[in-house]
């Protein structure tokens, strides 16, 4: 099996059994009894539990990233499916949300990528790698408000539509960045 083919399987053991079980009450075990594979397989690819999360969460958001580009979405849209996704993996994310080091780490995760994901828009769009202080602040900005926005709503239960979660994240975009894109009309591109 594929090294990445071995992740994901580890990945959907892992959501599989957060259905059930609470983050806490699944252990190792469970997850390479679930795909089949030794222990030593998964510490050949993660160091723990949080790790399988880390990288669950991060490949997910580059998925939905990575389709949302293929079908020619916009920005807006591209948060939109975003949301829609992980709605429908509720029960993964609220199996973790509450653990303390999770929660920093999904919101730094969401930061990160937020923040790649623009600066790449502005390198592609505009041909210059080269942003300003400001730019940069503005982009760190966006992203750690996009992550608080996510992590908050997992914590509420995801009880506001996708669609409202979409329309505020495009809408509290810094003005420092509206003037590098008109959202609406440009395809994302990562």
């Amino acid at each position: 099996m594929a090294k990445s083919h071995i992740k994901d399987a580890m990945v959907t053991a892992l959501k599989d059994l957060s259905r059930t079980k609470s983050f806490q009450k699944i252990t190792i075990n469970d997850i390479v009894n679930e795909c089949e594979i030794s222990k030593q397989t998964f510490y050949n690819h993660f160091y723990d539990k949080n790790d399988l999360i880390l990288y669950s969460c991060t490949s997910e958001a580059r998925r939905i990233i990575k389709d949302a580009m293929l079908a020619g979405s916009n920005y807006k849209s591209a948060i939109l499916q975003y949301y829609e996704k992980a709605i429908t993996q509720k029960y993964f994310y609220r199996s973790f949300i509450r653990e303390p080091y999770l929660q920093i780490m999904l919101l730094n995760s969401v930061a990160d990528s937020s923040s790649e994901y623009v600066k790449k828009q502005i390198e592609h769009h505009h041909g210059s790698s080269e942003l300003s202080p400001a730019l940069k602040l503005a982009i760190q900005f966006n992203g750690a408000g996009n992550a608080k926005l996510f992590v908050d709503w997992i914590i509420d239960n995801m009880s506001i539509p996708p669609e409202i979660m979409a329309d505020v994240n495009f809408s509290c975009i810094p003005e420092p960045l509206k003037s590098y894109f008109n959202y609406e009309e440009i395809s994302i591109m990562y």
